[in-house]
């Protein structure tokens, strides 16, 4: 990457991650890197179970209650009971491969981005057509 190059800086950080610890190890605190102080992170257990931490400003957290001035310090199982292989996520939405097979989606969807309508939510919604 050539510095000053935001084009290839901006691909790093979009790029999907895998988050899954070892079995028997916790959670990492750097399991999702952001650039904007308090913005939540999130990882898997070796279970395939997410869990979220930081603002929950549109209900990345995966609980309640929400809103911008909401911050948890510890992860928080995210509910609806859906395992995944893989999540990877920006700022506010989350997404995920479910172990189940399809897409999964949580957080701010205002905008589309959960694949549902122009709604928020704190538990995956699949994504229709996966």
């Amino acid at each position: 990457m050539v510095l000053g190059d935001r084009r290839a800086a901006t691909a790093q950080l979009r790029r999907p991650q895998v988050l899954r610890p070892q079995p028997g190890e916790h959670l990492p605190s750097s399991s999702r890197r952001s650039n904007q102080p308090g913005s939540p992170r999130c990882g898997l257990t070796a279970a395939g179970d997410p869990y979220c931490w930081g603002v929950n400003g549109a209900g990345e957290v995966g609980t309640t209650p929400i809103g911008s001035t909401f911050r948890f310090d510890a992860p928080v199982a995210v509910g609806g009971g859906v395992e995944f292989s893989q999540i990877w996520g920006e700022t506010a939405t989350y997404c995920g491969n479910s172990t189940s097979g399809g897409v999964y989606c949580w957080g701010q969807g205002t905008r589309g981005e959960l694949g549902a309508g122009a709604t928020n939510s704190i538990v995956p919604v699949r994504v229709p057509g996966t």
